[in-house]
């Protein structure tokens, strides 16, 4: 039940504020409005699915702190698999 309230919440953000940046990587003087977010999202839980990867399978997650960490962590946790620290 939570899992599908935290989607339903990442779904209406992203329509809400579709063209507003939600990260910005400083160091690359990159940004990423919250329609790019989704679409990254999207392909990667293709890729999950493609890789065979099912519902509460874990992944670890390395990586220095940009948005592109952050989109794959939400990327996770929606397609309903389990961050490992």
């Amino acid at each position: 039940m939570l899992e599908e309230n935290l989607i339903k919440i990442y779904e209406a953000s992203f329509r809400e504020n579709r063209e507003m940046s939600a990260l910005t990587d400083y160091f690359k003087n990159e940004t990423f409005s919250y329609y790019e977010m989704a679409k990254e999202i999207a392909k990667l839980h293709l890729l999950f699915k493609k890789a065979g990867i099912k519902q509460g399978d874990k992944i670890a997650l390395i990586g220095r702190n940009n948005p592109r960490w952050c989109i794959t962590y939400i990327a996770t946790i929606t397609y309903g698999a389990v961050i490992v620290p």
